[in-house]
C-alpha cells in the first residue's frame, strides 16, 4: 500500500483554509456594501423610517451667518472670533456690516475672506472696508485686485487697529461687479508688536458756515486738510451785465497766526480729487483787513468816525476793498473737465503754491469761485473834479460818494450845484442888468455861481461830474462737465492743505479743534531740525 507524506497533506489543508477565508471575506465585503447601498436607498426614500429627523441633521451642521438687515452701523452683526461667518450680497446696494471689539490699543486684525463653495481662483465681486467706532474708513480692499490659488481658502487681509473699542468690517459689492455667491469672513485678533500711543483725532477739518468775513474766519491747522464749498448764489445779477448773469460771491474765510519769516506750502485738491471747479484765492495780513473794515470809519449809526484813521501825514486813510489790500491773489487750476497733467489714474496733479510770510501775526485767506479777468463794474463813485481818475480828493470823510452808469465803466452825469442856496434858488432864470465901461447896459439871464470844478454857472444850475468805477465785480467761471453742454454748470467741494517751513505758533481755538488735542501736542513735540 502506498504511503502519503504528512508534509504534503499539511500543505493541502493550509491552501484550502486560506482559500476559504479569502472567499468568506470577499463575500462579507460585498454583502456589507450591497446592504449599505440598499439601506441608504431606503433611508433616502423614507428618512423617518430610519429614525432620521431634520432637527438631527440641522444640529450637526451649525454655522455663523449674517442676520439681515445688517446694512448699517446700528444693525451690524458681531463677529465671533476665529469663526467663519457666512453672508451674501443680494443687490448692488446691499451692505453687510459686522464688528469686532478690541480691549487694548495696537491690536492686529487678520481678516480672512473666502468663498467656501467655489473651487475657483478669484474672489472678485466685493469691496471690504475696515472702519473705526464712528464709521470712518481706515482701510479698504478690493477682493478682485489679485487672484488666489483656491477661493475656498481665500485671502488674508491685515490691519493694525490703533485704539481700544469697536471696529466695523463692511462688505459691499464692487462697482459693476455684483457676485451672488456666498462669501465667508473670519476675524482673528492679537496684540501688535508696536506699543506706540495712539490718539483720538479727526481725519480732516471742514469750514463752518457762516465764515463769510474775517471776523468769523475758520482757524487753519497746519498739516490737516480743510474742506470747503462755495455756495452758488442767486440773489442778484452782475451789475451792468447785459446777459443778466447771477453774481457769485459767497466768500470762505480762514485765519492762520504766523511767527513770521516762514514759507507756506498751499496745495489745493491734494487730499481728494476735486471733480470740477477752480477757485480764486487771496492772502491778507492784519493791516490790510483793518483797512477794509467799515467799522473803523463809521460808528454804529453809520456816521463818520471823528477823527477817522489817520495816515500819519495829516491825511485820512481811505476805506479800501479786499482786492486793493490783498498780498497775493491767484486762480487755482485744478483743471475740472479741461485737459491737464494727470497722475496714473488720469486725475489732475494738485498744484502747489509757496507763499512767504515775513511778519509775525494773523494772516487771512479768502476763497471764492474762480474769477475771470474781464470784470464788470460793481460800484460807481463820483469823480468830483471830472478828471477821469478816482483818487483821495474824490472821497468825503474817506468814503466815495455813490453814483451810477447805465453801462460800461464810466459816464458823465449832472448834479445840482452845491453852491446854490435857498437865497439864489432861481438863479438859472434870474435876469441881471450889466453895465459896461461905456455906460451901456445889457440884460443877462442866469446868475448861478460856477461849480468847484469850473463847470456850470450863469444859467446852468447843474455841475458836470464824472462817474467812474470804484469797485469791480466778478463774472464767475463755473466749470462745465462738457463744453457742448453749456447749461450743465456745477461746482464741487474743494480741499486744501496748509503746511509751513519752519513751523509756526498756535493760537487759541475751540476745545474740539485738532490743534488742542493730545495728538497735536505729540506732533509738535517730535524732534525737528528746524
Amino acid at each position: 500500500m502506498a504511503t502519503v507524506p504528512i508534509v504534503a497533506a499539511a500543505a493541502t489543508d493550509s491552501t484550502v483554509g486560506a482559500t476559504y477565508e479569502m472567499g468568506f471575506a470577499d463575500g462579507y465585503n460585498q454583502g456589507v456594501s450591497a446592504g449599505r447601498a440598499a439601506g441608504a436607498g431606503e433611508c433616502a426614500t423614507n428618512p423617518t423610517g430610519c429614525g432620521i429627523t431634520f432637527a438631527a441633521l440641522a444640529a450637526s451642521r451649525s454655522w455663523y451667518g449674517e442676520t439681515e438687515a445688517n446694512d448699517n452701523i446700528v444693525s451690524a452683526d458681531p463677529l465671533a472670533l476665529d469663526q467663519g461667518f457666512l453672508a451674501q450680497s443680494y443687490a448692488a446696494e446691499d451692505q453687510d456690516w459686522f464688528y469686532v471689539v478690541t480691549t487694548a490699543q495696537n491690536t492686529n486684525l487678520t481678516l480672512n475672506f473666502s468663498m467656501p463653495s467655489m473651487a475657483v481662483g478669484s474672489l472678485a465681486g466685493w469691496v471690504i472696508s475696515i472702519r473705526d467706532a464712528i464709521g470712518m474708513p481706515i482701510a479698504e480692499f478690493n477682493t478682485g485686485y489679485t487672484s488666489v490659488a483656491d477661493a475656498r481658502v481665500g485671502m488674508d487681509y491685515y490691519v493694525t487697529l490703533g485704539l481700544k473699542g469697536t471696529y466695523y468690517v463692511v462688505v459691499k459689492p464692487a462697482p459693476d461687479a455684483l457676485n451672488y455667491n456666498q462669501y465667508q469672513v473670519k476675524a482673528h485678533l492679537e496684540a501688535a508688536a508696536n506699543t506706540d500711543p495712539n490718539f483720538v483725532v479727526g481725519f480732516y477739518d471742514a469750514e463752518t458756515e457762516p465764515n463769510n468775513d474775517p471776523t468769523v474766519a475758520d482757524v487753519i491747522t497746519k498739516g490737516v486738510s480743510m474742506y470747503g464749498l462755495i455756495n452758488l448764489m442767486f440773489n442778484g445779477v452782475v451789475a451792468g451785465d447785459p446777459s443778466y448773469t447771477w453774481g457769485q460771491g459767497e466768500d470762505d474765510w480762514y485765519v492762520y497766526e504766523s511767527p513770521g519769516n516762514e514759507i507756506v506750502r498751499l496745495s489745493f485738491c491734494d487730499r481728494e480729487y476735486c471733480s470740477a471747479g477752480n477757485w480764486s484765492v487771496q492772502i491778507f495780513d492784519e493791516n490790510g483787513i483793518e483797512r477794509t473794515d467799515v467799522s473803523n470809519y463809521v460808528d454804529a449809526c453809520n456816521n463818520p468816525v471823528n477823527p477817522p484813521p489817520a495816515d500819519g501825514c495829516g491825511g485820512v486813510l481811505p476805506l479800501l476793498s479786499y482786492d486793493e489790500v490783498a498780498l497775493v491773489t491767484f486762480n487755482t487750476t485744478s483743471c475740472g473737465a479741461s485737459p491737464c497733467e494727470c497722475d496714473v489714474d488720469c486725475r489732475p496733479v494738485p498744484e502747489v503754491w509757496n507763499i512767504g510770510l515775513e511778519h509775525a501775526g494773523k494772516y487771512y485767506m479768502r476763497v471764492n469761485h474762480q474769477r475771470r479777468i474781464e470784470a464788470p463794474c460793481a460800484a460807481f463813485a463820483l469823480d468830483t473834479d471830472n478828471n477821469g481818475v478816482l483818487n483821495n480828493d474824490d472821497r468825503v470823510n474817506g468814503v466815495f460818494s455813490p453814483c451810477g452808469c447805465a453801462s460800461g465803466y464810466s459816464c458823465d452825469i449832472t448834479v445840482l450845484n452845491p453852491n446854490i442856496t435857498a437865497a439864489n434858488i432861481n438863479c438859472a432864470t434870474e435876469v441881471q442888468t450889466i453895465t459896461d465901461a461905456n455906460g451901456e447896459t445889457t440884460e443877462s439871464v442866469g446868475t448861478c455861481p460856477p461849480c468847484s470844478n469850473g463847470t456850470g454857472g450863469g444859467n446852468e444850475a447843474q455841475c458836470n461830474l464824472g462817474c467812474g468805477c470804484a469797485a469791480y465785480g466778478s463774472v464767475v467761471q463755473l466749470p462745465l462737465w462738457d463744453d457742448a453742454e453749456a447749461n450743465s454748470v456745477y461746482t464741487s467741494q474743494y480741499n486744501y492743505s496748509w503746511t509751513t517751513n519752519p513751523r509756526g505758533s498756535e493760537i487759541t481755538t475751540p476745545s474740539n479743534s485738532t490743534i488742542n488735542t493730545d495728538a497735536y501736542t505729540d506732533y509738535t513735540n517730535r524732534p525737528s531740525a528746524y
